[in-house]
């Protein structure tokens, strides 16, 4: 059984990871169209 702390814990770590890997990918993106493309 998961607590409630565990549980934001988790979702709070989950939207992190995402965002950042949503930044990454805009990033590279705009930096290079072709790589990403290939």
């Amino acid at each position: 059984m998961f607590t409630g702390a565990e549980i934001a814990g988790i979702v709070v770590l989950a939207l992190g990871l995402l965002a950042i890997g949503g930044a990454i990918l805009v990033l590279s993106r705009r930096r290079s169209t072709s790589r990403i493309a290939a």
